[in-house]
């Protein structure tokens, strides 16, 4: 591609399965490749405030987990593994030299795993609303898991309109109605069958209980969390730093599970600082900030 590019790349998976991903270059040389890992459902859309302070400076890397968006969604069971040699092949493909992998949610399930499985690959690790998983980390609380029970035979669209207020910070839609349909909208655009929910559904839940595989993490770590958040428990940022000592943990007061929309500001910041201790923050804009595209 060349510079200011913005296209899809289609890989093949190591099981055959046809993984895509949306790569965003520069007009300007790039300073690093991000590698966007998006959370059990999501696709490149819940990276848009991101998508828009990065891209002016760093190579951009959306994936489309399979299940979802232009990737294939071959049947179940998926595991948080798979997803990892997806993105590695994904990363592969491009050529590009190791990555910085941001991971939401199940997102940051597979970053982790991909820093731990293919450490050639990967140079840092953020992840935001998540867990390392394993016998300390804590569960979906059993609320939600009820909520998404009850409305499991629901289309993936309507899947999407009765559960996703559940995601934010409690009072939160109900704050910023504008914003909030705008994210529904931008979600029941990119519906997710039943059966692929239900598969990386199924991959979260056995990591949380299994944990990573492969070995420890060599690279830096950066770990995000709302203390709000009702999908993947607060705690979890703890055990993050228990089990990887390297990490850097951010507390995000009163925000929800979704932080990285609710709180788009603090959560690029923390991002950029984590790019700057990793050697990667911009250098031509004042503190090394990334200007929006």
């Amino acid at each position: 591609m060349e510079d200011g590019d913005a296209g899809l790349l289609y890989v093949t998976a190591p099981d055959g399965a046809t993984i895509a991903a949306e790569v965003i270059v520069p007009a300007r040389p790039a300073v690093a490749t991000l590698l966007l890992v998006p959370g059990l459902g999501y696709g490149p859309w819940s990276w848009a405030p991101q998508r828009a302070e990065f891209a002016a400076g760093y190579q951009l890397v959306l994936l489309h987990n399979r299940g979802t968006g232009l990737s294939d969604a071959p049947a179940g069971p998926y595991s948080i593994g798979t997803l990892a040699d997806d993105a590695a092949a994904v990363l592969r493909a491009l050529g590009a030299p190791p990555t910085h992998v941001v991971g939401t949610s199940m997102g940051g399930y597979v970053s982790l795993q991909l820093a731990a499985a293919h450490p050639d690959l990967v140079v840092s690790v953020v992840v935001i609303a998540s867990s390392p998983g394993g016998p300390g980390a804590l569960p979906v609380p059993e609320q939600t898991a009820m909520l998404w029970r009850e409305h499991a035979h629901l289309t993936g669209e309507e899947f999407a309109r009765r559960t996703m207020p559940n995601s934010f910070a409690p009072g939160w839609t109900e704050a910023h109605p504008q914003e909030y349909a705008e994210l529904q909208t931008a979600r029941t655009a990119s519906p997710v069958s039943p059966e692929a929910w239900a598969a990386q559904s199924a991959a979260c839940e056995e990591f949380l209980t299994d944990g990573l595989r492969g070995g420890g993490l060599h690279q830096p770590v950066t770990g995000i969390h709302g203390t709000a958040d009702r999908v993947v428990p607060f705690e979890n940022l703890a055990e993050l730093g228990r089990q990887l000592p390297q990490a850097q943990r951010i507390a995000l007061r009163g925000a929800g599970h979704l932080c990285w929309l609710e709180r788009p500001g603090d959560v690029n910041e923390a991002i950029r600082d984590h790019l700057a201790r990793a050697g990667a923050a911009r250098t031509d804009v004042p503190g090394g900030a990334v200007t929006a595209a």
